[in-house]
């Protein structure tokens, strides 16, 4: 491995934005997702469907973010994920923020962080849950979706079996598709970001990473969308009558397909 690749454990999860979380909650249920109770953070909020198939180290989920006060939100998250409703980012899970950001000097990118964060979760139960986590903000300029970085300090709280059970029987995150102007550049440009080469598939190129696949294709910059897979049968009776329980097409703007 070059001396400058960081050491990036996987992709962690999807940022999607969105005006009305009671709302994507509602809708997620319909088609069998379990949805994580509200987090509440300075000017945001966010549910997750988690999913159990994670790295070690990291977790996989798609994150819904409300941005309830953009005045009192860090005003750092919001130059990079913006306030238009819709996919917003992709984040990657690191072993060490530090290590992370002397490679992102290393190849000439911008970056604000490590930036630490805790915070409180209250999910119902006796005691709320102690968040810590460390984000790096990528500079966006040229990419085709925002990257972020994070080490967990606190993953197994994402990886708790009720938040992980989904009735629709989905498990992972296996590929996650991204349109771009120009794919070969997109993945050339992702890779170098991750420690990776890219490669060619029959689909177009692409970037592997532990677990997940990273795709693109010609198109309107932006995540396309997240490719998820589980067990083929439905696991409620609620369920049982719709093909493999998973009939979405789309989230809240985020394209679903189905392995």
């Amino acid at each position: 491995m070059p001396e400058s690749a960081p050491t990036v454990i996987g992709l962690d999860h999807l940022m999607v934005l969105v005006d009305d979380l009671d709302a994507v909650s509602r809708e997620a249920g319909k088609s069998g997702f379990t949805t994580t109770p509200v987090s509440e953070m300075p000017g945001l909020a966010n549910r997750l469907i988690c999913f159990e198939d994670a790295q070690p180290g990291a977790t996989s989920f798609l994150e819904f973010l409300q941005i309830t006060n953009a005045a009192s939100a860090p005003s750092a998250v919001l130059d990079v994920l913006g306030q238009t409703d819709g996919p917003a980012a992709i984040v990657v899970a690191v072993r060490d923020t530090g290590a992370y950001c002397t490679h992102l000097q290393r190849i000439g990118v911008s970056h604000a962080g490590p930036i630490a964060v805790q915070r409180q979760w209250d999910i119902g139960g006796a005691a709320p849950l102690e968040v810590r986590l460390e984000i790096v903000l990528v500079d966006p300029t040229g990419l085709p979706v925002p990257c972020i970085a994070v080490r967990h300090h606190t993953a197994e709280h994402y990886l708790r079996r009720a938040f992980v059970t989904h009735e629709n029987g989905t498990q992972a995150m296996p590929a996650v598709v991204v349109a771009a102007d120009d794919p070969g550049d997109a993945a050339k440009r992702f890779g170098e970001l991750v420690g990776a080469s890219a490669v060619k598939t029959p689909d177009g190129p692409a970037v592997d990473l532990p677990g997940t696949q990273i795709r693109f294709q010609s198109g309107k910059p932006g995540i396309a969308r997240a490719v998820l897979s589980g067990r083929p049968e439905a696991t409620s009776s609620s369920h049982a009558t719709r093909p493999t329980g998973r009939p979405l097409a789309a989230l809240s703007g985020l394209p679903i397909a189905w392995l």
